[in-house]
Formats: structure tokens, sequence, C-alpha cells
């Protein structure tokens, strides 16, 4: 059964549908913005501030693409060090109203068997924790640091991108059609994403959904096409599987990308 070691649990700071947790960054301690569909990790102009630029990085993102500049800082997150890190450079104002100068994204966050309690919110090392209860997710480790799970919804299966950055639940529109998800109607409000790009979007609620055979309760979601992120990461994407989702849940999730396992528990 799963059980807590509080003396070990690292606290969610959250903020707006983010997820903090604090990380050090060239030795400073600072709080990290956790988005595990992040292809690389994300530093303020202030953390650059003196370091070489050592080129630039094109990224890509479900409402646009951006090129930003790149520096190597080392980091240290849940007591694990990743020296001669790249990084890319946002140059944006930020309006999270406390420090946060690094956003970390999958290639460090799954660099690690860690457990994401959206219950009593926080990070646990996963090592030591008996694993017996828990249901294991069918699930794919991408090279680039992302990692896919299966969903189900009215009986077919569901690619899900596990996404903490997402702060709202993403339908990718070219396919929505045939995943047996239940949709209603909802509001519209501004959604940005990683680069900085903002969309207006219709929030939908969303129920049908299941993880295994532990079913989701209603959340809200959004319609993009993604056909430009299928594209870059060469797997087809049926959901992106945002924070609202998972904060909502309450479930625990145990990522293991060197045994290659997902496994959840209510």
């Amino acid at each position: 059964m799963y059980s807590i070691d509080t003396s070990q649990l690292v606290y969610f700071t959250i903020h707006e549908l983010k997820m903090f947790a604090p990380a050090q960054v060239n030795g400073e301690t600072m709080l990290a913005y956790l988005d595990t569909a992040a292809t690389g990790v994300t530093v303020s102009s202030q953390v650059a501030k003196g370091l070489p630029q050592e080129g630039n990085v094109r990224v890509q993102s479900a409402f646009g693409e951006r090129e930003f500049d790149k520096v190597t800082v080392s980091i240290e997150f849940m007591g694990n060090a990743f020296a001669k890190i790249n990084a890319r450079v946002h140059d944006g104002e930020s309006t999270i109203p406390f420090r946060s100068g690094v956003t970390l994204g999958g290639q460090i966050l799954f660099r690690q068997a860690l457990i994401y309690d959206f219950h009593v919110l926080g990070l646990l090392h996963a090592g030591g924790v008996d694993r017996d209860g828990w249901e294991k997710v069918p699930s794919e480790f991408l090279d680039i640091g992302l990692c896919v799970v299966e969903m189900k919804a009215g009986g077919k299966k569901i690619k899900a991108l596990f996404d903490t950055g997402a702060g709202v639940t993403v339908i990718n529109s070219a396919h929505v059609k045939g995943n047996g998800l239940i949709l209603g109607s909802g509001f519209r409000m501004d959604i940005w994403d990683a680069t900085g790009a903002v969309s207006k979007q219709e929030i939908k609620s969303c129920r049908g959904l299941y993880v295994g055979e532990i079913q989701m309760p209603p959340f809200d979601a959004i319609e993009v096409d993604l056909s430009n992120i299928e594209e870059t990461i060469g797997q087809q994407i049926d959901l992106v599987f945002g924070a609202n989702a998972m904060l909502k849940s309450g479930f625990r999730w145990l990522f293991d990308a060197k045994h290659g396992e997902v496994l959840i528990t209510p």
C-alpha cells in the first residue's frame, strides 16, 4: 500500500495551474517551473546574465514557433546534479508573483524515478516505495524526453502526452471525431503556450476518460490541431493531459523511465 514519508516529500508551489518545486541553477536556489512536455530547459534573462551565448534554438509549439538564444547551465533537482545543460533564454516578463528563473523539461524531470502526487501535491522519490497495488499504464518514453501514456474513452485507446506545463488539457482536433470522449460546451478565454504565444480558445467540459481501469473526474479542455507537434515528435497524440486534469483527479503517478514504467494509484 502506498504510504508517504513526509520528511522526504517536496511540496509543489502552485500558481494559476502552474507547478513549481525548488531547484538550484549554477548554485543558486530558486523555484523551477515543471513542464514535462518541454524538450529542454529554459532560463530567464536574469539567470542567463553574464553567461556566454552559445547559438540559438528554435522551439515548436501548438500555437506557433519561436527562436531563443542558448546558454549552458548546471542544475540540481531532487538531489540529482546535471552539469553543462543547454538552456534556451526566455526574455519575456514573468507575471508570476515570485521568483522562478528556470523551466525544467522532461529530459530532467524523467531522469529519475519520481512520484507526482496530486493528492498531497508534491514530489517523492520512488525508490523504496512498495509498488504492489499500483496499476501499470501502457506508456512510452521518447528520446527527446517526453512521455506518452495510453488512456481510454468509449472503449477506444487514446495516446496522451503527460504535460505538467499545460495549464488546460488539450484535445487534438485532428482526431476528435473518433476518440470516444464526451464533450460539452463551455466558455472562451486566452491560453498561453510555452513559447509565449497566445490564442483565444473555447473551454469545453470533458468526461469519459479512463487511465487503466480508473475513471477520471470531469475536467475542462480545449481543442487545438496538434498535427505540427505530431510531425515534430513522430507520434500520434490524441490528448495533451494537462495540469488542470492532474490536479482535479488527485491521482498519484509514478514515472520510472529507466525501467520503462508508468504506474498510477488513486
